[in-house]
């Protein structure tokens, strides 16, 4: 058998949204000069002058206050969600990819490692650099899958794709090794 139908998905890469990061120690303390900062100048001012300034970082430190509050829940359903992906990803029993449109792993689950024969993700990430030469028993189905991807087509696309063994015997056959003349 020259090589093994899988169906895939195609699946551009999306920038993923990061989540904000809390401040830290260096937050607290940006923060402390920056009120020894603004102090210092609302003493130089006129009374009425300090009042307003006072009054408008108030009413704009009361809004941060309220959008940090409101924000808070939202980045921890955030970090649910992408620790839910993590785990879907990782755990499930089908291969799951995403790639570049040029053809490049992005990101890479343990099961297609497994189904296309590489020890881990990584292993099939560095191997697999040019998936359209390297990988598609018919380079122009990768880009037929890429074509009706940016079409937005919704459909069961298969091709068929080489395992990791199946390259390994193809390549003793064509250099003549210790395969020649088994069929593959």
């Amino acid at each position: 058998m020259a090589s093994q139908g899988i169906g895939v998905e195609l699946a551009y890469d999306k920038p993923a949204v990061a989540a904000p990061q809390s401040t830290g120690l260096g937050g607290v303390l940006a923060t402390f000069l920056a009120g020894a900062v603004l102090s210092a100048a609302l003493m130089r001012m006129p009374s009425a002058e300090a009042g307003v300034l006072l009054a408008v970082l108030s009413a704009l430190g009361a809004m941060l206050f309220a959008v940090n509050r409101f924000l808070a829940p939202s980045d921890a359903r955030l970090r649910n969600g992408e620790m839910s992906y993590r785990a879907f990803f990782d755990h499930a029993i089908e291969g799951i990819f995403r790639t570049t449109p040029d053809g490049h792993y992005v990101d890479a689950n343990p099961a297609l490692a497994r189904i296309y024969g590489y020890a881990s993700p990584e292993h099939l990430m560095a191997g697999l650099t040019n998936i359209a030469d390297q990988l598609y028993v018919d380079p122009a189905r990768r880009a037929e899958m890429g074509a009706a991807a940016r079409r937005r087509v919704r459909e069961q696309f298969g091709a068929e794709l080489m395992a990791q063994r199946t390259l390994e015997l193809y390549r003793e056959v064509v250099a003549g090794g210790a395969g020649a003349g088994r069929t593959v």
